[in-house]
């Protein structure tokens, strides 16, 4: 019995240990290599400094895709849906309603629920699938096309 014991535990912590460092994203989007991941607290302030306020965010994660940064996939994983939908909802309304560095966002034709912007010199995608928030970052070829790979949004109409 305590063999087995032991065992279990053991198989525990290999896999935290396999896991540890893993990211939700993958190591490539839109034909670019993923050159740098954060996460955790520092993922945090990262948010908290450009929103100006703290994310209800379970968890958040940001990779750079391609050198200088080509591309940027900003993931925010929530508790739930509708808590995601509703930190898009007030995303997309701040940047409506308040000045800020993006145009006026308007939803891509090509992919309901999914909703492009321009400013900061790129290209913005944001949408929610799930739990999870994506923001990307980029020029417009490399956003679309990281799109592509990514989970598609929520096929109910929400905003």
């Amino acid at each position: 019995m305590r063999a087995r014991a032991n065992l279990a535990l053991a198989l525990v912590g290999i896999v935290a240990l396999a896991t540890c460092g893993q990211t939700p994203l993958p190591p490539r989007l839109a034909g670019l290599s993923r050159s740098r991941v954060v996460a955790g607290p520092q993922a945090e302030r990262l948010v908290r400094r450009l929103h100006g306020r703290d994310v209800t965010a379970a968890a958040i994660t940001v990779a750079e895709y391609g050198r200088r940064g080509q591309l940027r996939v900003w993931l925010a994983r929530y508790p739930d849906f509708p808590t995601a939908h509703r930190e898009l909802r007030t995303m997309l309304a701040a940047i409506r309603e308040r000045p800020t560095p993006f145009q006026r966002p308007w939803e891509d034709p090509r992919m309901p629920n999914r909703w492009i912007t321009v400013g900061n010199g790129a290209h913005h995608l944001l949408w929610v699938s799930g739990r999870s928030l994506f923001w990307l970052e980029g020029a417009p070829e490399a956003v679309f096309a990281a799109a592509e790979e990514l989970p598609a949004p929520a096929p109910v109409r929400l905003v």
